[in-house]
């Protein structure tokens, strides 16, 4: 017997809504795992940011993991390292990272010119991104949080904005500044009040 082709329309017909009827289940099934791909974490990252749960921000994890995705290469203008006339290093730092989410590596070498000018370098730098970094000095040689950024004689200077999480660059610092008072370079998440990265002068 041949079929009819009323029931052949029927029957697709039939399987379509039941299509669109289980339409919000099939898609979560399908759904999450190109969700998921884009912001993976290492465990390591994951056990740092369960001790952001309290004391910080809402939502400094979110943030956080939102902005380590991307990297900020420093202008192509600093690199490689131009010729400093006149210029001789006095002091010099390594950045090494805080956890497994604050990353960072590099050189920094502090240059006074002849004139008393002076020039702060950044060599092989890079550190993670993270919302509104900035470049302090600090009097505390090693600091760790938020309050350790300023003394009681001697304030943080705020060298300006961060110019790359990654890639050779620098900084003038004004010649006026004591600088003998500052004992170590901190880069500073102005977003999550976070320290991200820190360095002893030598």
């Amino acid at each position: 017997m041949k079929p009819h082709p009323q029931w052949t329309l029927l029957a697709i017909g039939a399987l379509v809504v039941v299509l669109l009827f289980t339409f919000p289940l099939w898609r979560k099934v399908l759904a999450p795992r190109a969700g998921k791909a884009a912001f993976v974490v290492s465990d390591a990252q994951q056990a740092v940011f369960a001790t952001w749960k309290k004391g910080y921000l809402p939502g400094a994890q979110a943030t956080a993991v939102g902005a380590m995705q991307t990297i900020v290469p420093a202008p192509t203008a600093e690199q490689p390292t131009p010729a400093l006339p006149d210029a001789s290093a006095i002091r010099s730092a390594q950045f090494s990272s805080l956890d497994a989410v604050r990353q960072s590596a590099g050189t920094i070498t502090l240059y006074r010119s002849a004139d008393g000018s002076l020039l702060l370098r950044f060599d092989d730098f890079s550190v993670t991104n993270a919302p509104g970094l900035a470049l302090y000095l600090v009097a505390n040689p090693t600091p760790q949080t938020v309050d350790d950024l300023d003394s009681p004689n001697v304030p943080h200077f705020d060298v300006g904005a961060l110019k790359g999480t990654l890639g050779n660059q620098q900084y003038v610092i004004p010649k006026q500044l004591p600088i003998q008072n500052y004992k170590s370079i901190v880069v500073f998440s102005e977003g999550l009040q976070l320290i991200y990265a820190s360095a002893t002068l030598q």
